[in-house]
């Protein structure tokens, strides 16, 4: 695992199955060198975190008249 440390943090960050909560606790318990740890964490959740606002925005953007009624506060 010391070799792809970087990799492994930024894909279970990326997937929604496994909670990020989970990977954190299971990380500190194998000791993991905090700075790939961190920095993994941040691209995982970057991207993870930009798919949900790109698929937001998609929603929001069709003209699809239902989706326009459930995505308005008035």
């Amino acid at each position: 695992m010391n070799k792809n440390e970087l990799s492994i943090v930024t894909i279970w960050n990326i997937l929604p199955v496994v909670p990020a909560d989970l990977m954190s606790y299971v990380c500190g318990t194998l000791k993991l060198n905090i700075n790939k740890f961190i920095l993994g964490t941040l691209i995982g959740q970057g991207i993870y975190f930009a798919i949900f606002i790109w698929f937001g925005n998609y929603l929001a953007t069709q003209d699809t008249p239902t989706l326009k009624r459930g995505l308005t506060l008035s």
